[in-house]
């Protein structure tokens, strides 16, 4: 199946939560047995505008996203009223907590930064080479002079991919509240289109 990789409009929104919702449903499925109300949820704080999408031609689905954030803001923001509405009121501001830790990283940008996260497929688009496809697509446009990400523990499989990308590993950070998250450090790579190390 033909896919295009582009920027994420606002039509994109739910597809870009949809996918999202999906991928890091383990996060969530603690609070709640509710991929859609997760979606739901995601949906309303997203910039798309923020995200790089993989869409598939031929129905116009949102298969894949890698959500970029850098000093002017980050690909999202969370609302934990949004999430409160979605999930109820205890397991919305759990979730609203867990996921402001998340998607605010770092939490200050070195100038020229951007950092790369929510790197997705969805399940049934997987073993298309969409992830790379979207890095490359961000990675080629050389708008940033340093590109970072992180890698969670146990999630070791995606390190070959950023790094068959030129990613290089520059450590590890430890995770707070590790027995909640169920990892306890993330691998921290950075990428430099020059070719120079971070």
């Amino acid at each position: 199946m033909p896919y295009l990789i582009r920027t994420g409009t606002e039509s994109d929104r739910q597809g870009i939560a949809d996918v999202m919702a999906e991928a890091y449903y383990y996060m969530f499925k603690s609070l709640t047995q509710d991929r859609e109300g997760v979606a739901r949820g995601l949906a309303p704080m997203l910039h798309p505008e923020r995200f790089t999408v993989a869409v598939a031609q031929d129905t116009g689905r949102v298969a894949g996203t890698v959500g970029l954030s850098d000093a002017e803001g980050y690909a999202i923001t969370v609302q934990p009223q949004v999430l409160r509405e979605a999930m109820g009121f205890i397991k919305g501001n759990l979730a609203a907590a867990a996921l402001r830790e998340m998607v605010t990283r770092p939490k200050a940008f070195q100038p020229g930064q951007a950092h790369l996260d929510f790197v997705s497929v969805r399940e049934a688009d997987r073993g298309q080479g969409l992830a790379k496809r979207m890095l490359r697509h961000i990675l080629d446009s050389k708008a940033y002079g340093l590109y970072t990400l992180d890698v969670t523990e146990g999630n070791e499989k995606a390190l070959a991919l950023f790094e068959g990308l030129g990613f290089a590993r520059m450590g590890t950070e430890p995770e707070k509240a590790a027995a909640l998250k169920g990892f306890s450090f993330r691998y921290l790579l950075a990428y430099r289109p020059g070719g120079d190390k971070a």
